[in-house]
């Protein structure tokens, strides 16, 4: 059963889609069920916390944390531009122009208060630099 449920996670994570202990212990019962073991307790299998730390522990896999900057609160999130705006401004005369990349920068927010964040730094280009090394 404990192979099934990792095929599944690993197959999930390719599709790029979430992974939750809550949906880990779902696909184990829903897979439990599905294989009608007759070796197991007549009260069924249920999947508990502690049963889903050491499914994850057996197999290697860690959930990953959430850092998309969406889940962020308006203001951390503004707290955080004006962090890199100030480094951004710092680094800007050591920039080496020959070894940056331009991008295209993209809004992915829709809250008032990073709007108008946005639309007050719409004109500070550097924060679509992005570096690399060779």
């Amino acid at each position: 059963m404990e192979e099934a449920l990792n095929d599944e996670v690993v197959a999930k994570r390719l599709k790029k889609e979430k992974v939750t202990r809550a949906w880990i212990g779902h696909m184990a019962r829903v897979i439990f069920a599905c294989q009608g073991t007759t070796s197991a307790s007549p009260d069924g299998f249920m999947a508990s916390p502690h049963w889903i730390t050491g499914f994850m522990r057996r197999y290697g896999l860690s959930l990953r944390r959430r850092t998309n900057l969406t889940t962020l609160s308006d203001d951390k999130l503004v707290d955080r531009a004006v962090s890199y705006m100030t480094f951004l401004q710092s680094a800007k005369p050591t920039m080496d122009l020959h070894r940056t990349i331009l991008t295209r920068v993209i809004r992915p927010w829709t809250s008032s208060a990073v709007a108008t964040l946005w639309s007050a730094l719409r004109g500070f280009r550097p924060c679509g630099l992005r570096r690399y090394s060779q």
